[in-house]
């Protein structure tokens, strides 16, 4: 990253703070509560994040019937989805947005949404 991308990183986070003060607070709410309490800390431990997960689907499939929980991956697309919930399939594609390029592409204009009108 360049000093120049830092800079101007910084200078959004200053006035998002600015604009929208309980948003700004995020960062530190997301560190307490997933990074440090879910995780332990170990936010950058890949198998100790894999582990927490599929602890976490495991309890989550002992609890819930199964004819109330929908096992589901993304990339089945609409079929599975609109079956559990008793839906039509649409006529439209899946929608596949999840990537990290189009999540980044967003940032800026997120930002630019909170400083300009603070939500």
């Amino acid at each position: 990253m360049t000093l120049d991308r830092v800079r101007e990183q910084g200078t959004a986070s200053r006035s998002v703070a600015r604009r929208a003060p309980d948003f700004a607070l995020y960062p530190r709410m997301a560190r307490a509560t997933v990074m440090d309490r879910l995780f332990d800390g170990r936010i950058d431990d890949r198998e100790h994040v894999l582990e927490v997960f599929e602890r976490h689907i495991a309890e989550v499939k002992a609890t819930i019937p199964a004819d109330r929980l929908p096992v589901f991956t993304v990339r089945q697309g609409w079929e599975p989805l609109c079956a559990f919930l008793g839906r039509p399939v649409p006529d439209e594609p899946f929608p596949q947005v999840n990537e990290r390029a189009a999540f980044r592409r967003k940032r800026p204009r997120r930002q630019l949404r909170l400083i300009l009108h603070g939500r």
